[in-house]
């Protein structure tokens, strides 16, 4: 077994999130291609996640990977299992401890 599937397998068994790890998610082209999670958004309606750089987002670069592919691709994310919907968590790097907030109140 190969060092990835050991963490997932690692992952799976050891899962603290309340969504499913092949719950569908949404990011970008550029976090895929290898730029920083640096924000973390939690839809208040259904509780979906959003993983982002930071940066403006053009909806040409969304992509719909699983949870678990999030989770492999940053381990820090784990630190993001109890964001509760209608937050957002953001960092300035990709060693930046996590700040939180509801959405409206990261917007104002």
């Amino acid at each position: 077994m190969d060092n990835r599937q050991q963490q997932f397998e690692f992952h799976r068994a050891n899962w603290r999130f309340d969504s499913p790890p092949d719950e569908a998610v949404i990011t970008t082209a550029s976090i895929l291609e290898g730029q920083p999670i640096l924000f973390v958004a939690r839809d208040e309606e259904d509780g979906g996640w959003q993983f982002l750089d930071g940066r403006d987002v053009d909806i040409a670069e969304a992509k719909v990977v699983s949870l678990m592919s999030i989770v492999l691709r940053d381990e820090a994310i784990l630190d993001l299992t109890d964001l509760p919907p209608g937050w957002v968590a953001e960092r300035y790097t990709s060693e930046a401890p996590w700040r939180r907030g509801r959405i409206e109140e990261v917007e104002e």
